[in-house]
C-alpha cells in the first residue's frame, strides 16, 4: 500500500463511482479500513448522491440541467485524441460538493430560524436495534445508523444520521453503562445550514479517529451484537 495516498474527497468520490484505475483502488480500499474518519466521509458521499439524485428528479418529460446531468450520470470515460487508451472522468467529487452548496444558498433563508430537535429515546433504541443502512421513523424524524466500529478503549460506536423537516444532522455515539452517548454532532454536509467538505480537522472525523482505527463491521458482525445487546468482552 502507498503509504503517501491522501484520501481526499475528490479521490474518494472517483473511488465510489469506480473511476480509478485497479491498483489505486485496492490501495484506497485499504487504506479505508484503517481510516474510519475516512470511512464515514464515503458514506457522507453515498448520502449526498442520494439527495442530489431526489432534488434533481423531474419527470420523465422534462429536460434535465446540463449539469446536474453532469453530476448524476453513471461514470464514463472521456476519449483521447488520436484513439488511445480512454482515461475516467475526473472531478465529479468536487462538482458534488460544489451543486450541493448550490442548493444550500437557494434555501439558506427558509432553513436559518429551524433548529432540528432529536426524540432522545427514539436515538436510542435506533442505535441499539438497528442496522446499518435501516431507519427510524418517529414523529417526522428519521434515524439512520450509517456505520459502527469499536473504539480502541473497547467500546462500541456508531456513526448515524437524523433528519426531519428542520433540517439534517450527523452524529456519533459510543455505548457506555448500557446506553448510547453522543460525543459528536453536526449539520449534515448537504444541509443549508453548516455546508462544508466533510474532512476538515474538527468535527466527526476528527472524533473517529481519536477513538481509534479499527475498520468497520461487516454487516454480519455487527447483526449478531445486535442480537447479542452489544456484549463488552
Amino acid at each position: 500500500m502507498n503509504e503517501q495516498l491522501q484520501l481526499t474527497d475528490e479521490i474518494l468520490g472517483a473511488w465510489l463511482d469506480g473511476e480509478l484505475p485497479a491498483a489505486q483502488r485496492e490501495a484506497v480500499r485499504l487504506a479505508l479500513e484503517a481510516d474510519p474518519g475516512a470511512q464515514a466521509r464515503v458514506e457522507r458521499l453515498r448520502t449526498l448522491d442520494a439527495r442530489l439524485r431526489q432534488a434533481f428528479a423531474l419527470p420523465q418529460t422534462q429536460k434535465p440541467d446540463p449539469l446536474a446531468a453532469l453530476l448524476l450520470a453513471a461514470p464514463d470515460e472521456a476519449a483521447v485524441p488520436g484513439g488511445g487508451q480512454r482515461r475516467p472522468r475526473r472531478h465529479r467529487a468536487g462538482l458534488r460538493w460544489a451543486l450541493a452548496a448550490s442548493l444550500a444558498l437557494a434555501v439558506l433563508g427558509g432553513l436559518l430560524s429551524l433548529r432540528l430537535k432529536s426524540p432522545a429515546e427514539s436515538l436510542q433504541l435506533a442505535l441499539e436495534q438497528l442496522p446499518s443502512g435501516q431507519q427510524r421513523d418517529d414523529a417526522g424524524v428519521r434515524t439512520r445508523p450509517i456505520l459502527s466500529f469499536r473504539a480502541d478503549d473497547g467500546r462500541w460506536c456508531r456513526m448515524f444520521e437524523q433528519s426531519g423537516k428542520s433540517g439534517t444532522l450527523e452524529g456519533l455515539a459510543c455505548r457506555q453503562d448500557g446506553r448510547w452517548q453522543i460525543l459528536a454532532q453536526a449539520r449534515g454536509a448537504a444541509d443549508a445550514l453548516d455546508f462544508r467538505a466533510a474532512g476538515g480537522d474538527g468535527g466527526l472525523d476528527a472524533e473517529m479517529n481519536r477513538l481509534g482505527q479499527a475498520p468497520t463491521l461487516e454487516a454480519a458482525a455487527e447483526r449478531s451484537l445486535i442480537a447479542q445487546g452489544w456484549p463488552v468482552k
